[in-house]
């Protein structure tokens, strides 16, 4: 089996959608891990300290920017190897 150009670019959307999907997975984790412990603290007591749900970064996860960059690095050799 030959790896052709199409083979590159859909190997290259298959990475950049799953970096993608991987930032929005992890943020709306973060976002009702975060919520949770603040609706515990409401119902648990007040004792004076609010926790505040903290969203995940870009750079929190390893895989994201590391699927990102083989996403475009593929894409860029798959342009170079067309020509």
């Amino acid at each position: 089996m030959v790896f052709t150009y199409e083979h590159e670019i859909c190997t290259w959307i298959c990475f950049y959608l799953i970096s993608w999907n991987d930032v929005h997975v992890e943020r709306a984790a973060s976002q009702i891990a975060g919520y949770l412990e603040l609706s515990g603290f409401l119902a648990g007591g007040k004792t004076g300290n609010v926790p505040i749900p903290k969203t995940a970064g870009f750079f929190d996860n390893l895989f994201i920017p590391l699927f990102l960059i083989i996403g475009i690095v593929l894409l860029i050799l798959g342009r170079y190897k067309r020509k």
